[in-house]
């Protein structure tokens, strides 16, 4: 969703429409009750007792498949119709903009449908228990919906958890600390001084790749002012010269190609750069390597202007086959699945092509050196998107938004993390700062808590969506461990932020500026890279992922 969210996933901007309609939901059955005749004061005071209790009340018939409604509830419902006939019809401040977006009532009277389920689901309590399916989120302490027991447990597991593998990791990390640092560089390759940037000689296919960075920084351009034109609809800002913005670019357009773009660009650079370094790795380069890089290149661009187009007539109904050619509804796998489809076999030819470059540097025998890395987390990444796959437009939401999460979490957090890991080893290899022992090294120690962590971790991406318990423990301790790995990998730049200057001092004539580190500015981004990655996915990561601090920080509605 690119505007406004479910059971708690999608876009800040706009409300939680499982939040926001139990809230309703719940405002409209005291009001039945107030409007009921000869109600005295003393019942009166008593409604609100009355309407947490038929909420919590599970009236599902497994038989029927049905669910049986109070009148109170009845009533409700029909009261939730025409608030969103209201929200996406009307013209006032709370309104949808633009208005008429969705342009047929009885599609609106489908989505309140919908909506009422998801509040059903956030407040009828589980067979048995004495909690929701979405352990009582959202907070809404008018329905009922207080944290439960097993939410505050294993936020505090979880908490515990952190500080317990923080402890044992940095341990061992001090133990390596008593290591000299020249044990990082021994049997270093020679250090990439500015003489050797500057003899540099890069090979056909390596100059093919550089078009893949232009074409990264042109789709970081657009998606930069597509953030532009989200935020404006952010402010309500969006009339220029008396035309409103949002009748030609919808924020769910605007939204959806920020995202998409953002996705694009850097797997765009980290396709660029592994083609680039694999000459670098390999005795011999493959023949025709140029030519498949540069179809490689045009898929790519096939790919980007497609799946531009396909979200941006998706919404308008453009296209009559939305989830082929449109516009999928869900948020970071928004392109049909045409597309979707275009950029797996994108994924294909890279791992493809890759091998061949790095075949003849593989060694048998030799399974987990660093070119083996490579080629294992980039058909890694090819093997999770398939998850992306198995859902259609008739799949339970729920059981849809599993497999939304394994292409994101699985594909993007965990393997491309391993990917981009191994790939920075690598530069720091060839830029003569550290020997390959040294890296492989570190990547393995990455790997396994990046995966070690990440693989279960997320579960935390579940805890609303009716999952049990089981779901919750696991997602709020393994998920909180993902952030040692982040803070192992920042020691370890603090570390290395002083090997330039190390090696520089064995060169025999390190004053001269030819035999200067040639690369400081590069190196100076990937140590910033692991900084930023630590305070986003590390610091902000932490706090949004334990149970309590999100189900209490929600508020019944965000409009």
């Amino acid at each position: 969703m690119e505007y406004g969210s479910m059971f708690g996933d999608g876009a800040n901007r706009g409300p939680d429409y499982t939040a926001e309609a139990l809230h309703q939901i719940t405002e409209h059955m005291r009001a039945f009750y107030a409007n009921q005749p000869d109600i005295s004061k003393m019942e009166m005071l008593g409604t609100r007792i009355q309407v947490q209790r038929e909420i919590k009340e599970n009236r599902y018939s497994r038989t029927t498949n049905k669910v049986k409604l109070t009148a109170a509830q009845a009533y409700a419902c029909e009261q939730l119709t025409i608030y969103y006939l209201n929200v996406f019809n009307g013209t006032g401040k709370e309104s949808f903009k633009p208005s008429g977006y969705i342009k047929s009532d009885q599609e609106i009277r489908q989505l309140s449908a919908f909506f009422y389920w998801g509040s059903w689901v956030c407040g009828t309590e589980r067979p048995g228990k004495n909690y929701s399916y979405t352990h009582n989120w959202p907070y809404d302490a008018d329905a009922g919906n207080t944290p439960s027991a097993s939410v505050t447990i294993w936020t505090i597991i979880g908490s515990l958890g952190l500080i317990l593998g923080l402890g044992i990791v940095l341990y061992y990390h001090g133990r390596l600390e008593k290591l000299n640092d020249f044990a990082f560089t021994d049997n270093s390759s020679p250090l990439m001084t500015r003489e050797g940037v500057a003899n540099f000689q890069p090979t056909p296919s390596q100059q093919a790749t550089y078009k893949y960075f232009y074409l990264a920084i042109i789709l970081l351009i657009v998606q930069v002012l597509a953030g532009i034109l989200t935020v404006h609809d952010f402010l309500n800002f969006t009339t220029f010269f008396g035309y409103d913005l949002r009748a030609l670019f919808p924020i769910t357009i605007t939204r959806s190609w920020h995202v998409q773009l953002s996705i694009l660009w850097i797997s765009i650079c980290w396709i660029g750069a592994s083609f680039f370094i694999a000459p670098l790795l390999s005795p011999r380069e493959p023949a025709n390597q140029k030519f498949i890089i540069n179809i490689i290149f045009g898929l790519i661009v096939l790919l980007g202007v497609g799946s531009m187009v396909s979200i941006y007539g998706g919404p308008l109904g453009f296209f009559e086959n939305w989830w082929w050619f449109g516009h999928q509804g869900w948020e970071y796998v928004e392109p049909g699945k045409l597309w979707q489809g275009l950029l797996f076999v994108v994924l294909a030819l890279w791992c493809i092509t890759l091998y061949r470059a790095l075949k003849p540097a593989i060694k048998v025998g030799q399974p987990w050196q660093l070119p083996n890395w490579l080629v294992y987390s980039t058909c890694s990444i090819l093997v999770l998107l398939l998850s992306g796959f198995v859902a259609t437009p008739n799949t339970n939401f729920v059981i849809a938004d599993f497999w939304r999460w394994c292409v994101i979490h699985m594909w993007a957090e965990a393997f491309f993390e391993v990917f981009t890991t191994v790939l920075v080893g690598y530069f720091m290899v060839l830029m003569g700062l550290v020997s390959k022992q040294a890296a492989i090294r570190v990547i393995y120690i990455a790997t396994l808590l990046f995966l070690g962590s990440g693989l279960l971790g997320i579960s935390h991406n579940f805890y609303w969506n009716a999952k049990p318990v089981a779901t919750m423990a696991l997602g709020s301790v393994f998920s909180t461990l993902q952030v040692i790995p982040l803070i192992l990998l920042t020691l370890e730049a603090w570390r290395f932020q002083k090997l330039p200057n190390l090696v520089e001092s064995t060169l025999s004539n390190s004053a001269a500026s030819s035999n200067k580190f040639g690369m400081p500015e590069v190196f100076l981004f990937l140590i910033g890279v692991n900084f930023w990655n630590f305070f986003g996915a590390g610091v902000l990561g932490f706090i949004i992922n334990l149970p309590s601090p999100i189900i209490t920080n929600t508020a019944p509605t965000l409009r």
